[in-house]
């Protein structure tokens, strides 16, 4: 849970008023069992969000990913729409690598979409996030994107513009 660009998102939540969590996927830190190519890591997250669910009196919900964590909130996302749980109101992606994991063939998406990328990502090329975001906006998904001009995919000197920007979502959301 040691990661910059995680902690700047969770402060934005924090300074939105909202209450937040972060955890490490399974093999991540301290955590038991071992990488399992995205199918793992997504009933990772199914069970945090149950657990969530259960522990608190959320109503609605907020869902974050960063890199490979946006390409399992993502993915995860219509399943736990089906779950019976409360409605989740918002999903933000960082810097989602849709040129590495099948992003494409995740259904839609049952809640709008914020996407927060830089323009001088080194890892995720920017032309494969617009087109990405483009064509699901196409097949009726509703897809923000935000892009941070000069930004590298870690956003070395750029947290306060990324909080500012998850703070911008979150309160267009309310």
């Amino acid at each position: 849970m040691d990661n910059k660009v995680v902690h700047t998102i969770f402060r934005g939540f924090r300074d939105c008023g909202l209450q937040g969590l972060r955890f490490n996927f399974r093999g991540v830190g301290l955590s038991e069992g071992e990488y399992a190519e995205g199918l793992g890591e997504q009933q990772d997250l199914a069970a945090v969000v149950d657990w969530c669910a259960t522990a608190t009196e959320v109503s609605a919900w907020t869902l974050a990913g960063f890199s490979f964590g946006s390409y399992v909130a993502a993915a995860t996302i219509s399943s736990l729409q089906q779950a019976a749980l409360p409605a989740c109101q918002r999903l933000i992606l960082v810097a989602p690598p849709v040129h590495h994991f099948d992003f494409a063939s995740i259904a839609r998406f049952p809640c709008p979409v914020d996407v927060i990328q830089g323009t001088a990502d080194e890892v995720v090329p920017l032309q494969e996030v617009t087109r990405w975001v483009e064509q699901r906006n196409d097949s009726g998904d509703d897809i923000s994107l935000h892009l941070l001009e000069g930004v590298s995919h870690f956003f070395h000197g750029a947290l306060p513009e990324l909080k500012e920007t998850v703070l911008s979502v979150l309160k267009g959301a309310n």
